[in-house]
C-alpha cells in the first residue's frame, strides 16, 4: 500500500502498520484467516467509508472549491489490494476477449 496517504475511519495509515508489524501481525493474520473463511460477523462495518469535503483555498464557498476524499479502513484497503494481487494473473481468462478494458495487455481500440 502506499505511503503518505489519510488515514482512514479507523485512524490507521499504512506507516503505523508497518512500524507496529511485530505487535498486530497477528491480528491481521486473525482478521485475514476470519475473512477467508467467511465466518467473520461485522465486515459489512469494512465495507463503509468516511466521504468528506477539504477545501482547496480558506475563502471556500461552492463545491468546486473542495476537494473530496473517502477515508477507508486499513484492513479492508488490505483484503482490496490482497485479492486485487491474486486475481489480477487470472483476469483474463475470466473476462471475455470482447471485453478488453482494464486487462493488462489488451487493447481497447
Amino acid at each position: 500500500l502506499p505511503s503518505g496517504k489519510a488515514p482512514g475511519p479507523d485512524g490507521f495509515t499504512t506507516e503505523f502498520l508497518r512500524a507496529s508489524w511485530d505487535i498486530i501481525k497477528q491480528d491481521i493474520y486473525d482478521a485475514f484467516n476470519k475473512f477467508y473463511t467467511a465466518n467473520g460477523r461485522g465486515f459489512q462495518k469494512l465495507n463503509e467509508a468516511l466521504l468528506t469535503l477539504l477545501p482547496k483555498r480558506a475563502d471556500a464557498a461552492a463545491l468546486s472549491d473542495y476537494r473530496p476524499i473517502s477515508l477507508i479502513h486499513l484492513i479492508a484497503k488490505l483484503f482490496v489490494k490482497v485479492l486485487s494481487l491474486r486475481l489480477a494473473p487470472k483476469l483474463g481468462g475470466m473476462v471475455s476477449t470482447n471485453q478488453s478494458a482494464f486487462i493488462v495487455g489488451r487493447c481497447i481500440h
